[in-house]
C-alpha cells in the first residue's frame, strides 16, 4: 500500500486546524453571550429589587398625619407666646421695682437735703403710687406725681410703723417713722419682689 503524499496530509492538517479554530471561537462567542445574559439577569433582578423596596414607601401624607402635625405645631406656638409673656411680666416686675426703689430714694435725698424745707413722701395704693410733699398725703394737693403699675402687677402686704400707706422721710435728715416693707405683686406668674425701708431711710431690696 502507497503512502499517501505530503500535499493530502498538509491538506488534511489545515482543515483540521480550521475546525478547531471554528470550535474555539464558537466556544468564546457562547461563553460572551452567556456572560452577557448573567449581566442582563442582574441588572432586571436589581431592578425588580429596588422597584418592590420603593413600591412600599407612602405616596403622601395622611389626613390624620396632617392633624397630628398642626396639633403639635399649634401646643410648641402656645408654649412659645406663654413663656414670651411670662418673661415679659417678669421683665415688667423686676423694672417697676427699681422704678420705685428710685423714686422712694429721691424722695430720702430731697428730705436730707432740706429741699423746700418740707418733708417728702410717697402714698401707696393698690395699683399705684405717689410723691408728694408735706407732713401728709393730700388727694390733688399741689405738687403730687402720681405713676400707675401695669395691669399685671399690685402691690400686696404693705407693712409700714403705725399701719399707713404713706413712706414719708423727714427733713433735714432724711429718716422715717413709717419703717417697714412693700411688696409688689404679679398674679400672673404668682412672684412678688420685697422693698424694705427702715428707721434711717434706707431702701434695700
Amino acid at each position: 500500500m502507497r503512502k499517501g503524499s505530503p500535499a493530502k496530509c498538509n491538506f488534511s492538517n489545515e482543515i483540521s486546524n480550521s475546525r478547531a479554530r471554528t470550535t474555539n471561537r464558537d466556544a468564546a462567542v457562547s461563553k460572551k453571550d452567556t456572560a452577557k445574559s448573567d449581566e442582563s439577569f442582574i441588572a432586571e433582578n436589581l431592578k425588580l429589587q429596588l422597584k418592590e423596596r420603593f413600591v412600599g414607601l407612602p405616596k403622601a401624607f395622611t389626613f390624620i398625619e396632617i392633624i397630628i402635625v398642626l396639633t403639635i405645631l399649634a401646643v410648641m406656638f402656645g408654649l412659645f407666646v406663654l413663656y414670651g409673656q411670662v418673661g415679659q411680666v417678669r421683665a415688667d416686675l423686676s423694672s417697676q421695682r427699681d422704678q420705685f426703689v428710685s423714686y422712694l430714694r429721691l424722695a430720702q435725698s430731697d428730705a436730707s437735703s432740706g429741699k423746700d424745707e418740707e418733708n417728702q413722701g410717697i402714698h401707696i395704693e393698690e395699683n399705684s403710687y405717689t410723691i408728694f410733699h408735706g407732713d401728709s398725703f393730700v388727694t390733688d394737693g399741689t405738687g403730687n406725681f402720681t405713676i400707675e403699675l401695669p395691669e399685671t402687677l399690685a402691690f400686696t402686704n404693705v407693712n409700714l410703723n403705725g399701719g399707713g400707706e404713706d413712706v414719708i422721710f423727714t427733713s433735714p435728715k432724711g429718716e422715717t417713722n413709717t419703717y417697714g416693707t412693700i411688696e409688689i405683686f404679679s398674679g400672673q406668674i404668682n412672684k412678688s419682689t420685697q422693698i424694705t425701708i427702715n428707721s434711717l431711710g434706707l431702701v434695700t431690696y
